[in-house]
This record gives structure tokens, sequence and C-alpha cells, in this order.
């Protein structure tokens, strides 16, 4: 399976919500992004949670967080499920400075919280303020903090499962090469600032992510030039030099051939909207 790079919050948005019913397996159901993410699911439905190379089984309501740049899936346990209602919640760590204990996310990310129809309940109760996009942001970053803190009183730590990590430094390689997408990125320096051999690297970056490292380079710098190009006015070569591309000719015939479309056509499109 292949996981792509998806950036959730988008115009330096803290908090972005979404509701989806479809059951389809569209590639963006399996990616991974610079955000914390909730995956809350009300109704029991048997369904299969990927996390860093561990699949984790469950048939009752759930909440899973998920830590920034940790590879992810979610899917119903039956590939013919017709409908799969969840509700999706990125944020930013920044966003709840202050509201939350210290521990809360040491303690509890990367976890899977298995809940009772009641406990479900409770959990829903914020939805309806935080998937209310005209509410002030602060109004909702409260209902966000109340929800958690909801949560970890109502499932006991000895009910909560954690995900292990398979290559537990691989979601700290997605980070740097997100913090370096503009330089000149190189496996070999990339497996030294690790400490491992290259091949190793590759080894272990293709089995955890589905890519090889290059491939999920020009992901990254693509994800990223389509949304600089469709939120700022920066020129096309702007961009190419933004997101590590050598030259202004070869994104745009990158930036095509992936898209089939212009960096321009692209951002006209993407602004008539």
């Amino acid at each position: 399976m292949k996981y792509l790079f998806r950036d959730r919050l988008a115009n330096s948005q803290a908090l972005s919500t979404f509701f989806k019913d479809s059951s389809d397996t569209h590639p963006d159901h399996h990616d991974y992004h610079p955000h914390y993410e909730i995956y809350f699911r009300e109704k029991p439905l048997a369904q299969q949670i990927t996390l860093n190379g561990e699949t984790q089984y469950i048939d009752t309501p759930a909440l899973v967080l998920t830590a920034p740049f940790q590879i992810h899936a979610m899917s119903p346990a039956d590939q013919d499920c017709k409908r799969y209602e969840r509700h999706i919640i990125y944020f930013s760590e920044e966003l709840l400075e202050g509201l939350l204990p210290p521990h809360f996310f040491a303690q509890n990310t990367n976890c899977l919280f298995p809940l009772s129809a009641a406990d479900a309940a409770l959990i829903a109760r914020e939805l309806p303020v935080l998937f209310d996009s005209t509410l002030p942001e602060r109004e909702r970053m409260l209902s966000l903090a109340l929800l958690l803190t909801r949560l970890e009183r109502i499932v006991p730590p000895e009910s909560r499962r954690h995900f292990g990590q398979i290559n537990a430094y691989i979601p700290q390689v997605l980070q740097y090469l997100y913090d370096h997408a503009s330089g000149d990125l190189q496996a070999d320096e990339i497996a030294a600032l690790f400490h491992i051999s290259r091949a190793k690297l590759n080894r272990d970056f293709r089995a955890s992510v589905g890519n090889s490292l290059h491939s999920a380079v020009m992901d990254l710098r693509l994800s990223k030039a389509a949304h600089l190009l469709s939120t700022t006015a920066l020129t096309v070569g702007e961009i190419a030099a933004k997101c590590g591309f050598s030259s202004a000719y070869y994104f745009h015939a990158f930036f095509k051939r992936a898209t089939g479309q212009t960096p321009l056509r692209y951002r006209g499109n993407a602004n008539s909207f």
C-alpha cells in the first residue's frame, strides 16, 4: 500500500474537520501529514486500523488519536461495506497549548480508544460545535479540548490500545523531508543523520511508506507546490525554488506530467472555485 503526503491544514488553519460516509479506497485515505488527527466512529462496525505497520481490529465505537507524520489507514474490515461514517479532525498541537495536561500527547497519541455506546455518545456531544466552521476558532478549540479531556477520563489506561512502531524512525525521516523540502535532499546524508546505512534507509522506507524515498520527496514537493499555487501569488519560479526544484522549467514539466495541468492552469482552476 502506498502512503501519500497530504497537508490537511491550509491557509494557516489550526483546525480542520471532515465528515465522511463513503467506503471507497481512494489513496487519500492512506496518508501521512504534519498534524494531529482524530478518527472517530460513533456506531459499531468492524474496522481495521493500521498505524506504522501494525493493524488492529475493533467492532465497537472507537476513537484513534494519531501524532504528526505517522503512517496510517482506517477502513471497514468488510471490503463490501457500502456506508462507512466517520468524523475526522485535524489540528496543530499549538492550538491546544495550555489547555491539556503536559503529559497528554506523550501518553495518548498513536492510540486506539475503544468506546461503549454511552461513551461514544458523550464524545459526540462536542461534534456540532467542532464541525461548525462558522463559529470562532477559539470556541471550536475549547470544544476539542473538552472532547480530549473527556476521552482521557472515560477510557481507563488499561483499555487503551497503543500501536507499536516497526521502524520507529521513519516518521522522523518524513518530518525531516517536510522541513527540508526546499533543499537538496540526498539519501546518503539522510541515512548518516539517522546513523544507518543507505540500504537500510531505503529498505525500511519502502516497507513503511510503500514508496521509494525519491518518490516520497517528489510527492511532498508536488503537494507543497499545489498548495502554494492555490493560496499565494508567488511566481512559478519562486514556487519552484521553495519546493526544491532546480529550475522553473523542470518544475513546469514535472507538474504538468503529474497533474495533467500546467502550474498556471492549475492556479486558475483552483481560484475559480
